[in-house]
């Protein structure tokens, strides 16, 4: 979700996930923890399992894009920071032209790699939801964990209650941010996903007039997105979504383009 490589610090986390290095910012733990604050009221427990969740979504988000990206033979990292994180890689100028003329620059290569991310985490999901119904309980449309109540006088047979359980609630974050950020993320907007899928596809139908024809979509799309959060009462999405409309509109009528090596 992120444009550019945050700058490192003394107190960065640093390890490799399957052989591909991670570096997680100290801001991506902020703010998670501010996305998980109004948890904390609840339950402090709550907010932890929450962190944990967003930071394993992402996680996985991101290799998603590392794994194609080495599929196609480049050297990935990964980067959790703010908002998100980023995988990127240096698409090298040695030998000549070697870099450029592999199938990861195409058109399918470059939508492979950016629907990669979405794709990793519906497949998390997909895991979660498969364990939690082999476990027996229910899932609703709402993504919440339920399971029926014990009887009780006040209680008619079959009303389904909510879990608290840690490992409920576990499983119901990382349903809800993978399925629901997912989806998200795949709308055609600047920098997220879907962005770079309607980059790619717009240049490959008109290469002189995609890259702004692209642009356009992502304003239009923020703005709807903005609008719509705002008037269901998501002022967080509505902001969000407004500062990438801003920064699309900055692009566009500033004439910015994107080079080769763009992370995800």
């Amino acid at each position: 979700m992120l444009i550019g490589v945050p700058p490192e610090t003394d107190y960065d986390l640093r390890f490799s996930f399957l052989g591909i290095p991670v570096r997680v910012h100290p801001f991506f733990w902020l703010l998670s923890a501010i996305l998980g604050w109004p948890l904390a009221s609840q339950d402090p427990k709550l907010m932890l399992i929450w962190m944990a969740a967003v930071f394993v979504s992402i996680l996985v988000h991101e290799m998603g894009h590392a794994l194609v990206i080495r599929y196609y033979g480049w050297s990935p990292s990964v980067i959790l920071y703010s908002f998100g994180g980023l995988a990127t890689y240096n698409p090298g100028f040695r030998p000549v032209n070697s870099s450029y003329s592999r199938n990861g620059n195409t058109t399918l290569g470059q939508i492979a790699i950016s629907f990669a991310g979405p794709a990793a985490g519906f497949l998390l999901a997909l895991i979660v939801a498969a364990s939690v119904i082999a476990a027996g309980y229910k899932l609703d449309l709402d993504l919440v964990i339920r399971t029926e109540a014990p009887p009780e006088p006040d209680l008619p047979p079959g009303t389904l209650v909510r879990l608290y359980t840690p490992l409920a609630f576990l499983a119901n974050a990382l349903l809800w941010i993978n399925i629901y950020w997912g989806i998200l993320n795949l709308v055609p907007v600047y920098p997220l996903d879907g962005g770079k899928i309607s980059r790619e596809i717009c240049l490959a139908v008109n290469s002189r007039e995609g890259l702004k024809a692209s642009m356009i979509i992502s304003l239009i799309a923020s703005g709807c997105v903005a609008l719509y959060a705002f008037k269901m009462g998501q002022p967080f999405l509505a902001i969000m979504f407004a500062m990438f409309g801003f920064s699309t509109y900055q692009q566009l009528s500033g004439g910015n383009r994107y080079g080769g090596g763009r992370p995800w």
